[in-house]
């Protein structure tokens, strides 16, 4: 079965408990039977109610570790200026066929932020960040 698939962000994040995805999508009606098709790479597909389907990119390594071994997530949507968010169940498949670009979009954001901030304050994000990433995987 062959299906559109639209891009959207997201932001993949996480707690003790489990995978929490904020994603750009307009909460369009309630999600009775969603999934997230995921294959361990770059990108994973939201499924809503088998009508829209949405890919969402750049998903770090980190990040990767955590779906696979998770049984659900949750998704966070918006509409106007409230917040909705659903558990869906979480479908591994061995490859959906997409690209895993993960290393070209760390390039164009490392070069982004070298445009942006000086050495000194790239070097104080890098360790704030390496601080943070060992605090939440404890």
């Amino acid at each position: 079965m062959a299906v559109d698939i639209v891009y959207k962000n997201a932001n993949f994040l996480f707690d003790r408990d489990g995978v929490m995805i904020v994603t750009s999508i307009e909460n369009a009606g309630i999600v009775i039977r969603g999934e997230l098709i995921y294959d361990g790479k770059n990108t994973a597909v939201l499924n809503r109610n088998n009508k829209e389907f949405f890919g969402l990119k750049n998903i770090a390594p980190m990040v990767r570790e955590k779906l696979k071994k998770s049984e659900y997530v949750t998704i966070i949507e918006q509409n106007n200026k409230e917040l909705y968010s659903y558990d869906v169940v979480v479908h591994f498949v061995p490859d959906l066929g997409l690209p895993d670009d993960w290393n070209e979009y760390q390039e164009k954001v490392t070069k982004d932020l070298q445009a942006k901030f000086s050495p000194e304050e790239l070097q104080n994000l890098s360790e704030q960040s390496e601080y943070l990433l060992k605090e939440l995987s404890k």
